[in-house]
């Protein structure tokens, strides 16, 4: 979804104006042809730079300041995890439609309460896992859904770089880290192709040498109903090689590969003629080509009066994977999702 489906286009308001916001959202918007009406930040020289680049005359410190605007009919809230909370609840009070950077929250509870507070107000929210609209996968549910590889039965993600943050940055200090700030991605995008998954198993582990708290390797499974297994391995302490982020899926009529950064997926299928496989390219890139795709669909979903795609109620259940599998490496057990409340 790079362009704007016709019909109103409604004011977006972002609250938290930092890396993500610009060198994702704005651009994406942009290209979209959003209306970036007005931005908050605790940081009036992140408001400068904002309106500079953004060419966003209405700035604010006081982010309730931009909630009093009447031409913000939605909440772009792209602030870390940890000050989310009353940013939500305020939104929704003053009857803003909401986006919400992922992950919803850090705490299950907390995020329980964010989504009842939406759904009591009548706002929509959706939180954003930008993942589902990665261009280089964007034909892979199709395929999937069409039959194209039969009945899938095995699944293989991997994220494989050397990620470091600098010291004093907000990140290095989290723990649980890499599932939840990056596992989210990839989790929610494999309920959004697959469904819900029986069992989640995962184990983590991290280099000593970085300053980082939390893990930076985790390895998670996931067990279907049916035959189905996925595996996700994300390794943010690559010192192999330069690092990529590929797919594999395998079904009893065919399979899908590529790599997602290269912009293309294959699909081999017993559909096709013998030999024959089909290929998928796109010079789209998930950052930031991909963060247009969670906003329209708020628009789309605001205008047909119907939940999002990534809607805060759905996106509990990708909570639940990512706290199951967090309570598996500590019980060293399978965990079911329903076990997360």
């Amino acid at each position: 979804m790079s362009e704007k489906k016709t019909g109103e286009n409604p004011g977006i308001g972002i609250i938290g104006v930092g890396g993500i916001a610009n060198d994702c959202h704005l651009p994406a918007y942009k290209k979209a042809g959003l209306k970036v009406v007005a931005a908050a930040d605790c940081s009036q020289k992140a408001l400068d730079s904002v309106r500079e680049r953004w060419g966003i005359e209405k700035v604010f410190t006081d982010y309730h300041d931009m909630l009093d605007l009447p031409e913000v009919k939605i909440v772009d809230i792209s602030t870390p995890p940890m000050v989310k909370l009353p940013q939500v609840l305020d939104s929704v009070k003053a009857g803003k439609h909401i986006l919400v950077q992922k992950p919803l929250s850090r705490s299950f509870k907390e995020a329980r309460t964010m989504v009842e507070a939406a759904e009591e107000a009548g706002v929509l929210m959706a939180v954003n896992q930008q993942a589902r609209w990665i261009p280089s996968l964007a034909p892979v549910k199709g395929w999937i859904d069409g039959g194209y590889i039969g009945k899938p039965y095995f699944c293989l993600i991997s994220e494989r770089f050397r990620v470091q943050f600098p010291a004093g940055t907000w990140k290095t200090g989290m723990d649980p880290f890499i599932i939840i700030q990056n596992g989210v991605h990839y989790l929610d995008m494999l309920r959004g192709w697959f469904g819900e998954p029986k069992l989640v198993y995962a184990v983590t582990t991290r280099d000593e040498t970085s300053i980082t708290m939390g893990e930076h390797i985790s390895v998670i499974s996931l067990e279907y109903d049916n035959a189905l297994r996925v595996c996700f391995i994300n390794d943010w302490c690559n010192r192999c090689d330069k690092g990529s982020r590929t797919v594999c899926i395998e079904g009893t009529g065919g399979g899908i590969s590529g790599d997602i950064d290269a912009g293309s997926m294959t699909l081999h299928s017993d559909k096709l003629s013998e030999g024959e496989v089909k290929e998928y390219k796109t010079d789209g890139k998930w950052f930031p080509d991909a963060f247009s795709g969670p906003m329209l669909d708020l628009m789309e979903a605001i205008r047909e009066g119907r939940e999002p795609i990534t809607s805060g109620r759905d996106n509990l259940k990708t909570l639940q994977v990512i706290f199951a599998a967090y309570k598996s490496v500590k019980e060293k057990r399978a965990i079911k999702p329903e076990e997360i409340v």
